[in-house]
C-alpha cells in the first residue's frame, strides 16, 4: 500500500463563509499520508491548477478502471495488465519504469 486514495466532495459555502476549507483539507491529507507512510496520494481529477500551486505533480492518466466489489479487482487485475500490456507492446518491466 503505498498511495492514499483521497477523495472528499462538496463544501458548505454558506456555513464556512470565507474560510480556507479545501486548502486546509489538502494540508490535512498530505499531513496523515506523512504520517502513515504512504508514498504518494490520488487527489482526484478536478481542480488542477489549485494541486500544482499545493505542490502536487500531476500523472496523464489514459484509462481508469475500478472494480467493485474490491475484491474483484485483485482477481482481474493480472489479467487486465497482461491483455493491456500484450495490445500495446509494451513489457511489464517497460510498464513499471524499471529495466
Amino acid at each position: 500500500m503505498d498511495t492514499l486514495e483521497s477523495t472528499y466532495c462538496g463544501i458548505d459555502f454558506a456555513t464556512t463563509e470565507h474560510l480556507a476549507v479545501h486548502r486546509v483539507m489538502g494540508h490535512e491529507i498530505i499531513r496523515y499520508t506523512i504520517e502513515q507512510r504512504f508514498q504518494t496520494i490520488n487527489f482526484g481529477i478536478s481542480n488542477e491548477p489549485s494541486k500544482v500551486e499545493a505542490g502536487c505533480q500531476l500523472r496523464m492518466r489514459y484509462a481508469w478502471i475500478e472494480a467493485y466489489p474490491k475484491w474483484l479487482g485483485t482477481m482481474l487485475r493480472p489479467m487486465l495488465l497482461k491483455a493491456i500490456l500484450q495490445d500495446s507492446g509494451t513489457t511489464k518491466a517497460d510498464a513499471s519504469g524499471t529495466a
